[in-house]
């Protein structure tokens, strides 16, 4: 399948300010609310009126360890896991499906319960790695067969104690097992060695813990997580709410700029719930833009965006790190490309073992927009300029990519004579996987999208 989409630039802010739309929920956020939600002591209702396919392979998973998860369209109801089961040793089957934050968050989650389980998955999951954390799940006695790639098989029952990983991996083992020693009844110490990367992801798992009565500290300067482990997580009294996500919203302040530009005058992007003090990384978004003259101030009916001119002007080189929000680089690339100024991003290697090798499929969707890029181990470097129109890209089966690729409509540097930018994405329903309302969103600005079959 192919989408074609097409869309009149200048009519776009206009439309798109008549508008307002709430951004996706945080899928970051919502994985962990329903884990523990699943490990509390009562049960809980989370607030929620999104569907993306991550967040319900992980309902799928939390079901089939046990949990009651009965989808109400605008909320989800968790009754907890039962704390005896009589079938603990039977094997069960967990479909992951293309979800590596459902795999590495409940894979420690389930030896938490003492599980027989063989998780599954599909897509590029099954070569995703899983060292160093099934390394040392067996150096503390669970059994695991076939290390990397899946199916993989675990049974045991995790034991409290001392625990080590290597932190420059994936911020999802050290959340995972954060979420696991805290029902792991006794004291358990999880240190951290090497740099850590995507430190606000752990942030954020801690904060959602906290708010589950977790008792959790963490010493700064050793890298040391103490947790004073117990049976269950305590449910808060109140029903939760998911805010929106900024991974997702990275695309329309990328959009937001882009407009700002080609109309020489504010425009307001008008969501409804970005929480701007969140604690999701991915907000650095308007900092990544303000290094190429957007300027950015929320308001209580959006967040207004301008751009400077003479910001861009003194800028020669673009250097950002991306080790801490490597989910921003797609979208952030493709916003950079679109101005004549040399970018390098860095901190990117992780990149390579997301759902596609990220970093040299964002290259390729440069190359076929006129863009010459170049990278290495960690690193993509550019040099922005005008892009082709009406190109065919890859989506690499990636949602990231899909709406990286579908910022290009927003560019004003070349048109078809019917005055659009156009470009056709291939498998483009990709973006499902994490914002499954993208298109009928970007419709709000004028795009329309025309499907083609192959």
């Amino acid at each position: 399948m192919k989408a074609l989409l097409s869309l009149n630039p200048s009519e776009a802010p206009q439309l798109l300010q008549a508008s307002p739309f709430s951004i996706v929920e945080s899928k970051s956020y919502a994985h962990r609310y329903l884990i523990a939600a699943a490990l509390a002591d009562r049960p809980s209702i989370i607030r929620s009126n999104s569907r993306s396919d991550d967040v319900l392979a992980t309902v799928r998973v939390l079901r089939t360890l046990g949990a009651d998860i009965v989808d109400m369209k605008d909320c989800f109801v968790i009754t907890p896991f039962a704390l005896t089961d009589q079938n603990r040793d039977k094997a069960i089957e967990a479909d992951c499906g293309e979800s590596g934050t459902t795999l590495r968050l409940l894979l420690p989650v389930a030896a938490a319960l003492g599980k027989t389980v063989s998780f599954t998955g599909r897509g590029r999951l099954p070569e995703r790695p899983l060292s160093p954390l099934t390394d040392e799940m067996m150096n503390h006695g669970l059994k695991l067969t076939r290390l990397n790639g899946l199916p993989l098989t675990l049974s045991g029952q995790m034991r409290a104690g001392d625990w080590s990983l290597p932190a420059n991996v994936s911020s999802q083992f050290v959340s995972g097992l954060l979420f696991a020693l805290s029902v792991t009844e006794g004291k358990s110490r999880l240190t951290l060695t090497n740099r850590i990367e995507s430190a606000p992801y752990i942030t954020l798992t801690v904060d959602v813990l906290k708010a589950f009565g977790a008792d959790i500290r963490y010493d700064d300067e050793t890298q040391t997580f103490t947790i004073e482990g117990r049976t269950r997580l305590t449910a808060p009294a109140l029903p939760l709410k998911i805010e929106g996500d900024w991974s997702n919203a990275a695309f329309w302040c990328a959009a937001a700029g882009l407009m700002a530009r080609q109309q020489k005058a504010d425009l307001l992007l008008p969501v409804d719930n970005l929480t701007m003090s969140t604690l999701q990384g991915d907000r650095a978004i308007l900092d990544i833009l303000s290094c190429y003259g957007v300027l950015v101030k929320a308001s209580a009916t959006g967040i207004r965006f301008r751009f400077d001119t003479e910001a861009l002007a003194i800028q020669k080189e673009v250097v950002i790190d991306v080790s801490q929000t490597p989910d921003l680089l797609p979208v952030a690339v493709l916003f950079a490309a679109q101005f004549s100024v040399k970018t390098r991003m860095t901190g990117a290697a992780r990149l390579r073992l997301k759902e596609s090798d990220r970093l040299e499929a964002v290259a390729k969707l440069l190359f076929a927009l006129g863009i010459d890029a170049r990278t290495d181990t960690d690193t993509l470097s550019f040099q922005g300029g005008n892009m082709r129109n009406g190109v065919t890209v890859s989506s690499f089966n990636d949602h990231r990519l899909v709406m990286a690729a579908a910022l290009t409509l927003f560019s004003t540097d070349a048109h078809d004579e019917n005055n659009e930018r156009q470009i056709i994405i291939e498998d483009p329903f990709a973006v499902n996987k994490s914002y499954p309302d993208f298109f009928e969103h970007l419709a709000l600005t004028g795009a329309r999208l025309t499907l083609k079959s192959h």
